[in-house]
């Protein structure tokens, strides 16, 4: 909505988060290979995690079978979740 007044503005526009990104680039090209690899190990077994947990919860992955909804989740049929009574 462009048409909302904004409550905050980044001082000095757009110079902060430029000196912010080549500050972070500055510090990780003093890292060490065994840091890069350690961070690339865990990064691929995040996303392992994550696929196969997103894998087993995805409602495409399941052809349209009905389940109820995960705790917390809305029921799409309802906009309820699964621990709210439906609506009478």
């Amino acid at each position: 909505m462009p048409d909302l007044p904004c409550g905050f503005r980044v001082p000095w526009g757009p110079v902060i988060p430029v000196l912010a990104m080549v500050a972070c680039a500055v510090l990780m090209l003093f890292l060490t290979v065994e840091t890069w690899l350690r961070f690339f190990a865990w990064m691929a077994l995040g996303f392992l995690v994550y696929f196969l947990y997103v894998r087993r919860r995805s409602r495409l992955a399941h052809d349209g079978q009905d389940r109820p909804p995960m705790p917390g989740q809305p029921d799409l049929d309802t906009g309820f979740g699964s621990a709210s009574p439906p609506p009478q």
